[in-house]
């Protein structure tokens, strides 16, 4: 047994302190029945106040015989408790997984973790949770066989309600997508993490590092949570003028306060006459909202053009990319298979198998509108 798997406040020292009160009654039981012990001084070792001993050994017999035995059950207790919460985390018994949001019947992410899970022998599954609010799915968060969720919109700035805390970056961003199960001894936790950011950071900095090129100003398009990802990504890669537009001004505005004390952001009122060249443009709408005429002015010069919408493969924002051939293109898919990478490693503590993940999209997609999937290093 070791003293990180058990339960919070308990160390192995207080679990040995607990062997040693039973085994100390014991004695006392066994001592008191046989009359070896000629006063009540080993009683009081144990807080059994009895000062006349030889007259009450055989009433106070029962009530040692109680108190062993509390021992003993607490004693077990505490190491099954602690045993469970180690075989979670080592990944021995079953999980579920889940993908909450609203209107996610196309999502494929279910295909990727689904096919780690069954690579590398663990007894998970991984499956869609249609929801339109999320309180809708918390049920599911409370099981004791949840092991943790993607989280999509809209629920990306309400689901923190349900986490007992955080990590630094989510709270920076004010967006969660991912929730992960943990133990704290046997005390469950469930923190809400942010894996869009750092899967689109590892993105822009293969860039930077195949390409060499001076990456000053970026441009995110959209005011949502996963603008919010976006626009912390390109603060964390180095890139200092970072502009945003949004339909909704107001939004925008909200979008920026959250990031007044890191960074600061520029709100654009249209996409007309941008103030200066970009070199990295991330797209956080929906693609059947947009037009590719709309951003037939934005590509200028070259760099890299990121889309985090994946229905269609091809965006009109990637097409209007892709009519200079300066501009490197990134569609959704790979985002996504960048951010779920990272999911992967928090849920199971193991690298994900990424050939195995991609072979398993490209046979789901029956190998159209896939293209430039990268599976050696970050994406």
């Amino acid at each position: 047994m070791h003293a990180h798997i058990l339960p919070s406040g308990i160390t192995l020292k207080h679990v040995e302190a607990r062997q040693a009160k039973a085994i100390a009654v014991l004695g006392t039981m066994f001592a008191i029945f046989s009359r070896l012990v000629p006063s009540g001084s080993a009683l009081l070792l144990i807080d059994v106040p009895v000062p006349f001993y030889a007259d009450l050994r055989f009433a106070v017999f029962p009530y040692l015989v109680t108190l062993f035995l509390h021992h003993i059950l607490a004693l077990y207790s505490e190491i099954r408790m602690g045993s469970y919460a180690e075989s979670q985390d080592r990944g021995i018994l079953p999980k579920q997984f889940h993908i909450f949001g609203n209107g996610i019947s196309f999502s494929i992410s279910p295909i990727i973790h689904n096919a780690g899970f069954r690579h590398d022998g663990l007894p998970y599954t991984y499956d869609i949770q249609e929801s339109r609010n999320i309180d809708e799915v918390a049920h599911l968060i409370s099981r004791d066989e949840f092991g943790g969720a993607s989280v999509t919109m809209p629920h990306k700035l309400q689901v923190h309600k349900y986490c007992d805390r955080e990590s630094e970056t989510a709270k920076s961003i004010g967006a969660i997508n991912t929730l992960v199960v943990g133990y704290d001894g046997a005390n469950r936790t469930i923190t809400g993490e942010n894996t869009d950011w750092s899967g689109l950071h590892a993105i822009i900095n293969n860039y930077k590092t195949r390409s060499g090129k001076k990456m000053d100003a970026g441009l995110v398009i959209g005011a949502g949570g996963a603008s919010r990802a976006a626009l912390y990504a390109m603060y964390r890669a180095g890139i200092r003028t970072i502009y945003l537009v949004n339909r909704t001004f107001s939004r925008a505005e909200s979008v920026r306060e959250t990031f007044k004390d890191l960074f600061s952001v520029t709100i654009l009122q249209n996409l007309r006459g941008l103030p200066q060249d970009i070199h990295v443009i991330i797209g956080t709408i929906p693609a059947h909202v947009t037009t590719e005429e709309q951003y037939h002015n934005l590509f200028g010069g070259c760099g890299l053009c990121i889309d985090m919408s994946y229905k269609p493969r091809q965006t009109p924002l990637l097409k209007a990319a892709k009519r200079n051939s300066e501009w490197e293109t990134i569609t959704g898919l790979q985002v996504l298979l960048a951010q779920a990478f990272d999911q992967y490693r928090l849920w199971t503590g193991k690298e994900p198998p990424r050939k195995v993940i991609v072979d398993a999209i490209i046979a789901h997609e029956g190998g159209q509108n896939i293209e430039n999937i990268e599976v050696e290093g970050k994406l």
